[in-house]
């Protein structure tokens, strides 16, 4: 029974790796099919009323894009991966926002880890220090304050600032003002606070 149990259990594992394995197969040839519908409609193609749906694809190619470069080491990244990650950063509102300069954006590109949750996995507890700030990449959170949830945030939002920064109100610096909870599976990309201060 035990061998029997063992071949069971080494089949199952082959088995979700090979799915695994297609799975990133078909999500690298999804990304390159959008990211080349996206530069051919870049590219011009006068239809104004594919905007708003280029504009959303655009948001999800480009984190997508970003997620792959991310996945790679700094030191070991490419030209083409500087580049995408640099365009994700100069497309999400808040870091287009408050590092508006090319210089700025360039050393988030550096700095920025990716970070995975499970469903239900809290990325940041409220009343806990803040010791880094996010930016959504896949998936959405909702946000909790005294156990009730408020709020959703999804791809491109960020979260973190508050506790970073202060409210701007008079609120505590350095503490989290609410949990943020993984709704689903989801992907960030995680900015230290030092590198947050930096940029």
């Amino acid at each position: 029974h035990q061998l029997e149990d063992q071949i069971r259990a080494d089949a199952a594992a082959a088995n979700f790796k090979a799915k695994r394995a297609e799975q990133k197969t078909i999500e690298a040839e999804t990304t390159a099919t959008v990211l080349k519908r996206f530069s051919q409609r870049e590219a011009g193609s006068g239809d104004e009323l594919s905007n708003v749906v280029v504009a959303r694809e655009t948001v999800q190619t480009l984190a997508l894009a970003a997620m792959q470069a991310m996945e790679v080491n700094e030191s070991d990244r490419t030209a083409d991966h500087r580049q995408t990650l640099l365009r994700w950063v100069g497309s999400v509102p808040f870091f287009k926002n408050n590092a508006p300069n090319e210089a700025a954006q360039v050393e988030i590109c550096k700095d920025l880890e990716l970070v995975s949750y499970g469903n239900g996995e809290d990325v940041v507890v409220q009343g806990e220090h803040g010791d880094a700030f996010f930016a959504i990449l896949l998936g959405e959170v909702d946000v909790i304050v005294n156990d009730a949830v408020v709020g959703q945030l999804t791809v491109p939002q960020c979260f973190g600032d508050r506790a970073l920064e202060g409210d701007g109100k008079g609120g505590n610096q350095g503490v989290r003002a609410a949990t943020i909870r993984a709704a689903g599976n989801v992907t960030v990309a995680r900015l230290q606070a030092e590198s947050y201060y930096a940029c």
